[in-house]
């Protein structure tokens, strides 16, 4: 049984997934607040996002007889402010970044602070000043971009209560382009 309360925002860091389902994009996740002094248990169908971000989640607050109390998320959106330190490192040494260690993504995060991602968006050849090849420049720059599409397209089709398999066949088919398809055609 659920006993259900009012509606809450908060805007944080979702730190770790316990369970994600990736055909109906059920999660469950810890969230902490930006400012830190909050941790939460979080549920609901919502796309797996990077935990470096900064994101706002509104919900309310559920109490679960087994789980106890979890924040039922009904949106999930990217924040304004975009990263913390640790965070930031943590993604740009992650899986995704084939080649990039800690140290690596320590000195990007060191020399251009956490708005690192959109400096290295907005020019990437301002990671030469840390002296940083070629070669993993395009790298780093193809996989920040491919990455912030994929996450802004995935978020834009939670916010059209667009989920599950649904989502992830439109994504498998279209792409980062699924929101313009969608937008210019919604019965492709």
């Amino acid at each position: 049984m659920l006993d259900l309360e009012l509606e809450v925002k908060y805007t944080g860091y979702i730190t770790r997934y316990t369970f994600h389902n990736p055909e109906n994009l059920y999660s469950v996740a810890r969230f902490q607040t930006a400012d830190g002094l909050t941790n939460m248990t979080i549920v609901g169908n919502f796309p797996k996002v990077s935990s470096d971000l900064l994101y706002e989640i509104v919900g309310q607050f559920v109490t679960h007889n087994l789980y106890g109390e979890q924040l039922l998320v009904q949106s999930v959106r990217k924040a304004e402010q975009t990263s913390n330190k640790k965070g930031l490192i943590a993604y740009l040494s992650g899986p995704s970044f084939h080649g990039i260690g800690p140290k690596t993504a320590e000195k990007i995060v060191d020399y251009l602070g956490v708005e690192a991602i959109e400096k290295i968006l907005a020019d990437k050849n301002i990671l030469k000043d840390i002296r940083i090849n070629k070669v993993r420049i395009e790298t780093i720059y193809q996989t920040l971009l491919e990455n912030r599409k994929l996450e802004q397209t995935q978020i834009a089709l939670y916010e059209l209560d667009i989920m599950g398999a649904t989502a992830n066949n439109i994504l498998a088919r279209y792409g980062n382009t699924s929101i313009e398809v969608l937008t210019n055609n919604p019965y492709r």
